[in-house]
């Protein structure tokens, strides 16, 4: 049986991301404290949540999914 993850450790945190292109919508699970440490305290994206795609993050910090970024700037 596998170990449960402590409060801390769990994905525990649902984030609501929404592309404001093409109204794309995705709900992802974080960490609570990865999140806050984002969150106006300094901690860069891919640091803080290293466990969701690029896309994802994209999303989180500009409000565009990754298909319409590609087809506004290319791969």
């Amino acid at each position: 049986m596998a170990d449960k993850l402590s409060p801390e450790q769990e994905f525990n945190f649902e984030v609501e991301l929404h592309c404001d292109s093409c109204d794309h919508e995705e709900t992802v699970l974080v960490r609570e404290r990865d999140y806050n440490a984002w969150a106006g305290n300094g901690v860069y994206i891919q640091d803080a949540f290293y466990y969701l795609s690029a896309g994802q993050r994209e999303l989180m910090i500009s409000n565009t999914c990754d298909d319409c970024w590609k087809k506004l700037y290319g791969e």
